[in-house]
């Protein structure tokens, strides 16, 4: 984690918040790595609301040297195998749509957009949205815990 220049000490809060962590390793060294939490997930000012059998993954690196194998999306789709056993049917990633590299290891992890979240951040600290859309009628569930009222986000 510290190769994708994230601060040290991050791993042992996120698997006691239950998060779990997958890899791929060689010669003793993890080269490509991704997390999954079931909790709520945030997207700059957005909650995106946990449900049953939901798996948000996020926080996916590849070393330099491994980059153009096929590992992020080989990862994505084992996560997605591993988790589909144990009843998750839900996949949720998010991507900033500039990283052009993460979107095209998504879309060959099997990987579709529904919903599309557009926001700023003032001073590095105040995330304001600025729109959010929907491709698919069922993604408004990613954004709302059950029961809520609609927010009137302009759209």
């Amino acid at each position: 984690m510290i190769a994708a220049l994230e601060p040290g000490g991050l791993a042992a809060p996120r698997l006691a918040h239950g998060d779990e962590f997958f890899g791929w390793q060689t010669g003793g060294r993890v080269v490509s790595f991704g997390w999954v939490t079931y909790k709520d997930r945030m997207l700059g000012p957005v909650r995106v609301a946990e449900a049953k059998g939901r798996a948000f993954l996020y926080n996916f690196h590849t070393l330099k040297e491994f980059r153009g194998r096929g590992l992020y999306p080989a990862i994505l789709l084992t996560m997605r195998f591993v988790l589909g056993c144990e009843q998750v049917t839900e996949f949720v990633i998010d991507v900033n749509v500039r990283n052009v590299a993460s979107v095209k290891g998504i879309h060959k992890g099997g990987f579709v957009p529904v919903a599309q979240v557009a926001y700023f951040t003032f001073f590095t600290h105040w995330p304001r949205l600025a729109r959010w859309s929907t491709s698919d009628p069922t993604a408004t569930s990613l954004f709302l815990p059950s029961g809520a009222k609609r927010p009137t986000w302009k759209r």
